[in-house]
């Protein structure tokens, strides 16, 4: 391999690790911090949140996912759209990540992710 050759193949290694130093921190910090829901009003409509609660209410209709989430003073719903199967149980605790939206003059949340909050 010749010199020239050596140097290209470092830069390359170089830029390429300065990419996913990049990806990592750009996506650590679109992140949306833990917020209860009590917190959510018509001023988070369009914005991304992150919410923990317990599945009070359930239903899965035609791959769409249904759920009331209560954290003990506030409740919220939120919906998954297609959803292949329904992973979730009644009174199971959730994190919930997705965009605040209105429906029916109501504030919901259209999940873009939920994760089962693993009891220890």
């Amino acid at each position: 391999m010749r010199n020239y050759e050596k140097v290209g193949l470092r830069i390359s290694i170089i830029i390429f690790l300065i990419g996913i130093i990049i990806l990592y921190i750009s996506g650590n910090l679109y992140s949306p911090k833990l917020i209860s829901i009590s917190e959510i009003n018509s001023d988070k409509i369009g914005q991304v949140v992150k919410i923990k609660g317990e599945i009070s209410e359930l239903n899965y209709k035609k791959n769409n996912l249904f759920l009331e989430i209560s954290d003990g003073n506030s409740d919220i719903f939120v919906i998954e759209f297609n959803v292949k199967n329904n992973r979730f149980e009644k009174y199971q605790n959730i994190y919930v990540t997705g965009e605040v939206n209105i429906y029916n003059q109501e504030l919901e949340i259209i999940a873009d992710k939920i994760e089962l909050i693993n009891s220890e």
